[in-house]
């Protein structure tokens, strides 16, 4: 669950109906308007059309919370990983749980143990968001392989706050 009471979203293949809620979404919540230019629409579409390529809604009672675009591309190792393009929340649904929801969903429902990784903004604030469920690798990445990676990651974090406090304990 998403959070206690709530619905649990899922995700859905992107149909050409949901592209306009998807640009608005998009766009709203990056803070971009239709006068800048910027082609949302044909780039869901290209997503849509793509067989490489994965452009997921993610829907809670009908309704279009979130979407997803995502590539497979050749891993050496693995033969496919993907590699997460745009992962955004509606505006009005921030800081609900979604896009960690959506995040988790990906990796242990779609990406199927595949590797999944995104690049970001040293800035963004969705850093906070990739880092509960994903590892930060150099200033810009993050990466999971399973849902193991996303535990161990958990269990650092825990480590580190209990380290942090011995440290406050020890100065006091």
């Amino acid at each position: 669950m998403l959070i206690e009471g709530m619905n649990m979203a899922n995700f859905e293949k992107m149909k050409s109906e949901d592209i306009q809620i998807c640009t608005n979404i998009y766009l709203e919540s990056f803070g971009h308007t239709k006068e800048e230019g910027l082609d949302v629409e044909g780039y869901l579409k290209s997503y849509i059309e793509n067989k490489n390529a994965k452009a997921l809604v993610y829907k809670e009672s009908g309704n279009v919370v979130g979407f997803v675009t995502a590539m497979e591309l050749p891993d050496m190792m693995e033969g496919i990983s993907y590699y997460i393009d745009i992962l955004v929340v509606d505006k009005n649904m921030q800081k609900k749980g979604y896009g960690t929801s959506m995040i988790n969903d990906f990796i242990n429902n779609i990406s199927k143990e595949k590797p999944v990784w995104l690049i970001t903004r040293k800035s963004d604030v969705s850093n906070k968001l990739y880092s509960k469920t994903m590892i930060k690798f150099d200033d810009i990445g993050y990466y999971s392989y399973s849902p193991l990676i996303s535990r161990l990651n958990e269990c650092i974090k825990e480590y580190e706050k209990e380290i942090d406090n011995m440290k406050k304990i020890l100065e006091g």
